[in-house]
């Protein structure tokens, strides 16, 4: 429930704001940092079955698309220096 309730805030706090770098930054770091300790403590205790960890390889796999389509229009155009 706790992972919904996150999602949709997320979800939220990127409708209705303007997309800029550092909201951009701020997915990227949560997002990685939260997937990786979801996924990667399944294979310390060596629970690696693929069923089970569907849904988190799911949503990295979403995130990784996500912030890949969305890079070139959050990042500020560089001019001539």
């Amino acid at each position: 429930m706790v992972g919904f309730t996150l999602g949709l805030t997320a979800f939220f706090c990127l409708w209705c704001s303007s997309p800029t770098r550092a909201l951009w930054e701020a997915m990227l770091v949560s997002g990685g940092v939260g997937l990786a300790a979801a996924i990667g403590v399944h294979w310390f205790v060596g629970y690696t079955d693929l069923w089970h960890l569907a849904p988190g390889l799911a949503a990295a796999a979403s995130m990784i698309v996500g912030l890949t389509l969305t890079f070139p229009p959050v990042t500020p155009a560089r001019g001539p220096t």
